[in-house]
Parts: structure tokens; sequence; C-alpha cells
């Protein structure tokens, strides 16, 4: 299978449910990491520019760890708007990753970031299977299952699902 882990920020899939991909992973399904924004706005000693190949540096880093692909959506911090040129990102983003499992924020997350790419996944995870929506990317040809992550706050999160991954910690 192809798993597509869609974070907002460059680290949230490594805190969230890197346990989860790295099982994937170790099985041999070909896991994909794609960090939406660029990092660029969390340090109170780097400046932004610096902050971008940093954070970019450690998400290739941390997918390679667990044997992933990383794939950089490149949006500021803060700046995840619901808009037609995000939705065409997240789009080609799954249209890359042809996924059969997309993994991304719960839509009742506490970060603005973070509800917004929800629902911009929530939204691609169907489009990216037209084929009259043209982007840079062909069509999926299927409609891959979606499922939310743990909050950091894990405030209002109910799991009905649970991934066991003792052996891969």
């Amino acid at each position: 299978m192809n798993i597509l882990a869609i974070g907002a920020h460059p680290d949230d899939l490594e805190l969230l449910c890197a346990g989860t991909l790295a099982l994937y992973a170790k099985q041999g399904h070909e896991v994909f990491m794609c960090h939406v924004c660029d990092g660029n706005k969390g340090s109170l000693v780097y400046s932004s520019e610096e902050l971008v190949k940093i954070r970019r540096n450690e998400a290739i880093e941390s997918a390679k760890l667990i044997g992933a692909k990383s794939i950089w959506g490149g949006i500021s911090d803060g700046e995840v708007a619901l808009d037609l040129e995000s939705r065409v990102k997240v789009i080609d983003v799954i249209r890359q990753a042809n996924p059969d499992v997309v993994i991304t924020h719960s839509p009742n997350d506490y970060h603005s970031d973070h509800v917004n790419t929800s629902k911009l996944v929530f939204e691609a995870t169907y489009l990216a299977d037209l084929k009259l929506w043209r982007t840079s990317y062909p069509a999926t040809g299927k409609l891959p299952y979606l499922y939310y992550m743990d909050t950091l706050a894990g405030v209002n999160f109910i799991p009905a699902e649970y991934v066991d991954i003792t052996k891969t910690i």
C-alpha cells in the first residue's frame, strides 16, 4: 500500500503519528510524509530564511529515518488558508503519493494551520481522484481511506481506531 501522512508543520507528523508510519514502512509499505508549512516562524534565534532550511533538512532526515519520502508544501507558518491555491497544492501532494491511506490532523484541533490542513486534506482526497480536475499530476484513480491523528492537547479527540506500535517504538 501507499501511505500518506499530511501534517501542517515540520514536527507534527513526527510527534503525532511517526510510530504508525514507521510500522507501515517496516511492513514494506511505501510511506510519504508531507509537511504543508515550511516551519519559518518557530524560532527566537534564527531568521525565517535560515529556519526554512533547517526545518526542511529535519523533515527529510526524519522521513529517511523510517524509510519514508518527504514532500514539502512550502506554505509559511500561520498562512494555511482554505483557498483554491492551497487546495490544488494538497491535491497534487495526494496525486504524487497515490495513497491507499491518508492520515492528517483532526478537524477539532486547536491550531488554525492544523484545522485548515485537515479541511484541505478532506476536500482534496476526493478531488484528487477526479480526472477532469486538472493539476500538475494525473488523477489517482482511487479514493483512499482517510484517518485523523490525535491532537497535541488531546482535546475533543475520541479515537475509534488504534494502531499498536509497541514493537516499533
